[in-house]
């Protein structure tokens, strides 16, 4: 399986807010089930210090009443490992109509069926990346979104997960 790293609050909005294209500068020929990973370093653009900075969020196109739910700490976002998964469609230009909200190019990787698997920590890659095999078999038990553990669709559900000393992901109820 393969992975892409998306900066928060990106990942966040792609798995619980219907961000359904990912825009990038390159493109793949890659279609099938991606691991989406939050690298370390956030996009700075959308907080000020560690408090969420509403100015550009206001400028996303967002379902209403979402900013209820987003988390308002930039040390609330999950960062340093895998945090769900999608299906990556297709990949669109400017030329392709209907166009998603999200699209600003030059490249839109088409997401569906995005959504949170337990976290696992991970250090990410440039470009598409292949996870190892242990976490790449709990990742496949996620490609039906109805055996996916039932996770609650929000990443404050997923902070009882963690990663323990042999890298495996451990649940700590």
């Amino acid at each position: 399986m393969l992975a892409l790293s998306i900066t928060q609050p990106w990942s966040y909005l792609i798995i619980y807010a219907g961000k359904d294209v990912e825009n990038r500068g390159w493109m793949t020929h890659y279609r099938g089930l991606i691991a989406i990973h939050a690298p370390l370093k956030v996009d700075e653009a959308f907080f000020f210090r560690d408090d969420l900075y509403p100015l550009n969020w206001d400028r996303l196109p967002l379902p209403s009443g979402i900013m209820r739910e987003v988390p308002k700490s930039r040390s609330d976002y999950l960062t340093g490992g895998i945090v769900g998964v999608a299906t990556l469609v297709d990949i669109v230009t400017a030329d392709y109509s209907p166009r998603s909200a999200w699209f600003v190019g030059p490249f839109g990787w088409v997401l569906r069926d995005a959504r949170p698997v337990p976290f696992a920590s991970y250090p990410g890659k440039p470009g598409l990346f292949s996870v190892p095999p242990g976490v790449r078999a709990a990742l496949r038990q996620c490609a039906d979104p109805h055996r996916c553990g039932g996770h609650p669709g929000h990443p404050h559900a997923l902070a009882r997960y963690a990663t323990g000393a042999t890298g495996r992901t451990v649940d700590e109820t």
